[in-house]
């Protein structure tokens, strides 16, 4: 039995030893192959260590499995030496995970014997050069000053109107002071690689996704509340039906009384994407209207048609709002896309973009290379020059 075949039988073995399903002639066989070859033996620590299964069990990430077969078979023939890259444990779906992504990532994280260290992959080159997205943003005043909330310290800010500018942590909120004045707007934005969270004057919260937006009055009068965004925010809107909470996002108004809703209006994004989570809502343009219910969702062209509801896959549209990358049947572009706002880099393609698509899910505290490796995994290639991303 060479090298790969061992390899290839003790991934088989682990798998068997994780779903509790290894007779007691396999234990004794897997023992052997560890103790063949230290690096096994240190494979096999990696792969069951209990810290490795606690972080699978909040993590999960899937490869392509049958391209990644071709991949390795194509290798062990070409007698090539495959990059690394590393299983981690599904905490849903775990038996598929272990069947397949253990059984080919395992394969691809054993390096030939004798062999020495692999060159690392182009994602694994990104691991100390590209950073997550972290908690960043900028109040912009009505009179066009900017303060950098993420090096702000923690308490008032300033007095914008009669309401006073508080910053605690992650999140900025507007008190009531002392001296009467009339509203005035605020802007907070968060750039490429920032999140922030916002609680406006009347109790409703907003979570601003990266790239992103909110103009907002520092209170809200008369019979409406209003604010415009650009970009991506989640709504946690504070009932009041005597004066109905209205988001205006390009050619719509999306109106709610109290109700919990993402909208999705990033320009490279194929629309106006509003998803409902919690109550109720009303997405209306000057050319349609449509009122949606918990879990459905409607998606707006630039020019206000709006698509007809269909069902919200919420685990996707939410996932940023819990530091998840949720892939459910992604493409590439849009996962690039996504990589691209969060870890604040600039991506491009060298030719046609490839067919396949990946379901998974990240945290979006992860190194982006964890994601890249997966997309390695199922044949795509990268080409890396300091911030930017060639996808070949």
């Amino acid at each position: 039995m060479d090298t790969i075949e061992r390899s290839l039988r003790l991934a088989l073995l682990i798998k068997k030893h994780l779903d509790q399903t290894l007779t007691s002639e396999e234990s004794v066989e897997m023992e052997s192959l560890r103790r063949e070859v230290p690096d096994h033996d240190r494979w096999f620590d990696n792969l069951t260590a209990p810290d490795e299964v606690v972080t699978g069990l909040n993590e999960i990430e899937s490869v392509n499995v049958d391209r990644g077969w071709e991949r390795l078979q194509a290798a062990m023939k070409a007698e090539e030496q495959p990059s690394t890259t590393r299983n981690i444990l599904s905490r849903w779906k775990l038996a598929a995970v272990l069947t397949g992504a253990i059984l080919i990532t395992g394969i691809l994280l054993w390096q030939l014997a004798g062999n020495g260290k692999s060159a690392p992959s182009p994602a694994e080159q990104l691991t100390t050069l590209i950073k997550p997205g972290q908690d960043k943003a900028y109040l912009v005043l009505a009179d066009g000053r900017e303060i950098l909330l993420d090096s702000a310290g923690n308490g008032s800010l300033v007095i914008q109107g009669n309401m006073q500018v508080v910053k605690q942590g992650d999140v900025l909120s507007y008190k009531k002071a002392d001296q009467q004045a009339s509203p005035v707007y605020n802007t907070i934005r968060t750039p490429k690689g920032g999140q922030f969270k916002l609680e406006l004057s009347d109790g409703s919260r907003v979570w601003l996704n990266a790239a992103s937006s909110l103009r907002f009055p520092t209170t809200f009068s008369g019979d409406k509340r209003i604010v415009e965004l650009s970009g991506e925010a989640y709504f946690e809107v504070r009932s009041d039906a005597a004066q109905p909470f209205t988001v205006a996002v390009g050619p719509l108004k999306v109106n709610a009384t109290g109700t919990r809703f993402n909208i999705n209006a990033y320009t490279d994004e194929a629309g106006i994407l509003t998803s409902l989570a919690e109550g109720m809502v009303e997405v209306k343009s000057d050319l349609s209207v449509r009122t949606l219910k918990p879990e459905q969702e409607v998606l707006a062209s630039a020019n206000g048609t709006i698509s007809p509801v269909r069902t919200a896959d919420l685990e996707t549209r939410l996932a940023w709002t819990n530091g998840k990358f949720v892939f459910n049947g992604a493409d590439v572009p849009s996962i690039m896309r996504q990589l691209g706002r969060w870890y604040d880099v600039e991506v491009s393609y060298s030719g046609p973009v490839r067919a396949e698509t990946f379901t998974g899910m990240v945290s979006r505290q992860s190194d982006i290379s964890r994601v890249l490796r997966i997309m390695e995994a199922g044949g795509i290639k990268f080409r890396i020059e300091k911030n930017k991303i060639m996808v070949e």
